[in-house]
């Protein structure tokens, strides 16, 4: 498949959105918890960033909104450079899981942990970080609210690894108001940096009303 076709498989539809995970950085080449932390995007990342931007030039995208994280905030550059699409927002509450003290530590050895928190403890904070349900809640809200202020446009949102699976989750669950979630997709291996989809939001939820929430 070439990289327009790919790119017209988001074939311009208004009402829609598409997830990006944010480029590679040294962390994430060594395996480790990113988290909070504000790696830059290394070499490979700045070419996954560019090369997204050429898969997404033409698909009809109207903005683009990011974490304001450096290596989120890098990757959206990167595309609105090639696409031409501007960046119309960055919030906070596009940032991935607060994993606190696993943050640098091998994925191997925090993933346990960290699905241990989801599954059973979520109201739990981990430790020097944020609870899933905090987490989660954050998350969602936000997406809920991207969703309900740019209604008819086709925004991009450029956010993380954990982003992408609590969003996953949610839609899995079929976009619930509550913020209820498939915890099993959560759990399963994402896309991979500089990856990009587009999320599937069910027929009830094009034109979406959700409740006011707090940000």
């Amino acid at each position: 498949m070439s990289i327009v076709q790919t790119a017209n498989r988001f074939t311009k539809k208004k009402g829609s959105l598409t997830l990006i995970r944010h480029g590679s950085t040294k962390l994430n080449s060594e395996d480790k918890i990113r988290g909070w932390s504000d790696p830059h995007l290394d070499n490979k990342g700045e070419q996954e960033a560019t090369e997204t931007g050429k898969q997404l030039k033409g698909a009809g995208l109207d903005g683009l909104i990011t974490s304001d994280l450096d290596r989120a905030k890098a990757t959206a550059k990167g595309i609105s450079k090639v696409t031409g699409v501007p960046i119309i927002g960055e919030t906070p509450g596009l940032r991935p899981w607060n994993l606190g003290n696993y943050t640098g530590k091998p994925v191997s050895e925090a993933n346990p942990v960290m699905q241990n928190f989801a599954a059973k403890t979520p109201d739990k904070p981990v430790p020097g970080g944020e609870s899933f349900n905090s987490f989660k809640n954050r998350f969602l809200n936000t997406a809920k609210s991207i969703i309900r202020e740019h209604q008819g446009k086709h925004i991009g949102i450029v956010t993380h690894s954990r982003g992408d699976r609590i969003m996953q989750a949610w839609e899995d669950a079929g976009m619930p108001d509550d913020n209820s979630i498939n915890i099993k997709s959560f759990l399963q291996k994402g896309i991979d940096p500089g990856a990009f989809r587009e999320v599937s939001m069910p027929p009830s939820k094009k034109k979406i009303q959700f409740q006011a929430v707090a940000l």
